[in-house]
């Protein structure tokens, strides 16, 4: 909770930088949840599924599986889900939420209509899509709710390796046929549509799509051939030799760097490239070698940490841990169940912040009387509170139905903040002009923001000067005002105009010498 009445350091004026909690929370925040980056290996050795902590490269689990071979894998976070294939039309589920992991429960494993070789999520994590190798089968789509394939199209080709884009845009590769289509994915039905278009590449062996959604890499098998391309009207952008068949690739979260491994000989390459067009530096940044590895279609046998700082490469007998910047190798994953990796996938499990948006609740506003010109703290006539204890900047803007009395016997500025100095808050002048009805109102307009994408925004009238002292003047300065802060309040939320006849306080300054013997006299008796 944060109330103006606590004086967290602001700035002066109308910014009010509050960085402090109420009361005995000041200057207190809450501590997030640490990451769970968490890390799935299949291997084609043991038939069996390894899942390990990315953080302490620790294994969690090594989970028993069947099948003629395994191939890809990936990790659905939001479920904390991860899928294996296996060469034999089956999709294996692992519960990663289960301690240690396990074989999901229910629908398990989940039945396609190939093979199952490589596999791609939907942006959300709703749809699995699943292709083969070399042979000619349809694309799977599988509903991960359902635990069921939904959808298998034919494309009357081979589809070697697929990637889902941001926007639904799917990438599939035809060894065979030697294209690379584009087909379009329904992110709320799930239905695969298309081809919508399509490029020629000779053999390919795995194409990736950029995370801005822009552009694409497709990697040659003997071709030795890495394109990078627009998806949107699938024009080539850069052509590189690679040093050996093209496996896979990895970007980086903003799609400004490309690691690319390839084997026979194993090396990475790093490039350099344009994050909206996919242009590539003419050299690789840098290159490192890594062990050799089976050439399998649409196979991810390499994968970068979350925090980009580190690259685990699938090697014989073991998982191995280099810089991503520098190609040292700086560590390994291995396990009893770790002979032959083959597909390898990292991912960010840390459950999603909910952020709740701070709150403006008006208390009640003050009647300042008599109207003798001192300046009157209002902050404690409105709480602005965090449920999640965030610190919080605020702004405030002071409106008036009247202007600043700034002129001959004005004490302008009539607002004043004085948190920075010691003071009391948040300061109004007890004045009005005495020749108009119902007197002065004063209304705060309070914006607070969490630095977290949470923010309020509301108009709370926290004074009125009344023309008189009696009941009824009372009620009707207080009345009128709250009527104002209303209106203000759905100009505000869009459902109505600004209204008019306002004026924002604190702006204005009296002369030093303006009727300066009532002042004197004014000071003497009551002070500043």
């Amino acid at each position: 909770m944060l109330s103006p009445a606590t004086r967290p350091e602001c700035s002066t004026g109308l910014q009010l930088a509050a960085l402090a909690l109420a009361g005995a929370a000041a200057l207190t925040t809450t501590s997030a949840t640490p990451a769970q980056v968490l890390g799935l290996v299949a291997d084609n050795n043991t038939k069996s599924a390894v899942v390990f902590d990315a953080t302490s490269q620790q294994v969690l689990a090594s989970i028993p599986l069947s099948g003629s071979t395994m191939g890809d894998c990936i990790i659905e976070p939001t479920r904390m889900l991860g899928f294996v294939t296996d060469f034999q039309s089956r999709i294996w589920v692992i519960d990663l939420a289960a301690s240690p992991p396990a074989l999901a429960a229910g629908t398990n494993p989940i039945r396609i209509a190939n093979p199952g070789e490589d596999l791609a999520l939907s942006p959300d994590g709703r749809f699995l899509l699943v292709c083969d190798g070399i042979n000619t089968f349809p694309v799977s789509v599988i509903d991960i709710d359902q635990r069921r394939e939904v959808q298998a199209l034919h494309l009357g080709v081979d589809s070697c390796s697929i990637d889902v884009g941001p926007d639904g845009t799917v990438l599939v590769t035809s060894f065979n046929a030697r294209i690379i289509r584009r087909l379009s994915l329904d992110l709320q039905t799930g239905v695969l549509s298309g081809p919508t278009g399509s490029m020629a590449f000779n053999q390919p062996n795995n194409v990736h799509i950029a995370p801005t959604g822009a552009w694409a890499a497709a990697l040659g098998r003997t071709t030795r051939q890495l394109l990078t391309f627009s998806t949107t009207d699938l024009a080539a952008m850069s052509s590189r030799t690679l040093p050996g068949t093209g496996i896979s690739a990895a970007f980086s979260s903003a799609g400004d760097r490309l690691w690319v491994r390839s084997t026979a000989p194993g090396v990475v390459d790093l490039y350099i490239a344009d994050p909206m067009t996919g242009e590539l530096g003419q050299v690789p940044y840098l290159t490192f070698p890594v062990a050799n590895t089976p050439a399998a279609f649409g196979i991810d046998q390499m994968a970068l940490h979350p925090d980009e700082t580190r690259l685990y490469v699938t090697e014989p007998g073991m998982l191995s841990i280099y810089d991503a910047m520098t190609g040292v190798r700086v560590g390994s994953i291995t396990d009893a169940r770790l002979v032959a990796p083959t597909g390898v996938y990292v991912r960010d499990c840390s459950p999603p912040v909910t952020n709740v948006p701070p709150t403006i609740t008006a208390v009640k506003p003050l009647v300042l009387w008599p109207p003798n010109r001192r300046m009157v703290d209002v902050s404690g006539t409105f709480v602005v509170e965090d449920a999640d204890g965030d610190p919080l900047i605020l702004d405030v803007t002071m409106l008036s139905n009247e202007p600043e009395m700034k002129g001959w016997c004005g004490f302008a500025p009539d607002f004043l903040n004085e948190w920075y100095e010691g003071g009391r808050g948040l300061l109004v002048r007890a004045e009005r002009q005495g020749w108009t009805r119902p007197g002065r109102y004063y209304i705060a307009v309070v914006a607070a923001d969490d630095g977290k994408g949470g923010t309020a925004r509301q108009a709370v009238m926290v004074a009125a000067v009344p023309h008189d002292g009696s009941r009824r003047s009372i009620d009707r300065a207080v009345t009128e005002g709250l009527v104002m802060a209303a209106r203000i309040n759905a100009a505000l939320t869009g459902e109505g105009d600004m209204p008019e006849g306002l004026h924002e306080m604190g702006l204005a300054q009296s002369p030093e010498r303006s009727c300066w013997w009532w002042k004197h006299r004014f000071w003497r008796r009551h002070g500043r």
